[in-house]
C-alpha cells in the first residue's frame, strides 16, 4: 500500500513534469495591459489618490463589464482579491468566475460597493475549489444601488491573483 501511493506520487516526477509550487500572488493593476474594457463604457481615471498605483477604472453605465483571466496553480482553487473603492455613490458590482474550457460561469455574485465615505483599497475576496489551467473573472456594473447611495459609479482599481 504504502509502495503505491509513492509511486502515485513520483510517477509525475518520473515523466519529467515538475513538482508543482505555490504561485506567488499577482497583482493586476486596472492600467494591466491584460485587462479588457470593451464591453460597455469605462473611464480610466488618474491621479486618484490612495487608489493602487493612482490608477482605477469607473463607469455607471449598466452592463458594462471587464475581464481578466487568472493562472491559478493547478488543481487548487480559485483565488482572488477585487480591490475597489468605496463611496456614497457606489453600486453594486457583479463579479463573476469563468473556466477555461467553455467559458462557464462557475460562480456568481453581486457585491455592493456603498459606504458613508470614500474608502480607497476596499478587497472582495473569492475562494472557490477550481482544477482548471486558468479562470476568467469578469466584473460589471449591475446598474443598481442601495437606497442610501447617490448613484450607481462602479469601479476596478485591481485584481490580485493568488
Amino acid at each position: 500500500m504504502v509502495r503505491s501511493s509513492l509511486a502515485k506520487l513520483l510517477f509525475p516526477l518520473m515523466l519529467g513534469i515538475p513538482a508543482v509550487s505555490a504561485a506567488a500572488p499577482v497583482l493586476y493593476d486596472d492600467s494591466h495591459p491584460w485587462w479588457d474594457y470593451s464591453s460597455g463604457t469605462w473611464t480610466a481615471d488618474t491621479g486618484v489618490s490612495g487608489a493602487i498605483y493612482g490608477t482605477q477604472h469607473l463607469t455607471s453605465v449598466a452592463g458594462s463589464g471587464a475581464s481578466i483571466w487568472c493562472q491559478p496553480t493547478p488543481y487548487q482553487t480559485a483565488n482572488f482579491t477585487y480591490y475597489f473603492t468605496s463611496a456614497y455613490n457606489r453600486g453594486k458590482a457583479r463579479i463573476q468566475v469563468m473556466e477555461d474550457s467553455w467559458g462557464l460561469v462557475i460562480y456568481e455574485t453581486v457585491v455592493d460597493l456603498y459606504a458613508t465615505g470614500v474608502n480607497r483599497q476596499q478587497a472582495y475576496t473569492v475562494n472557490i475549489p477550481y482544477v482548471g489551467n486558468s479562470y476568467g473573472i469578469y466584473i460589471s456594473a449591475t446598474g443598481t444601488k442601495s437606497d442610501a447611495s447617490i448613484n450607481t459609479f462602479v469601479d476596478i482599481d485591481a485584481v490580485q491573483c493568488n
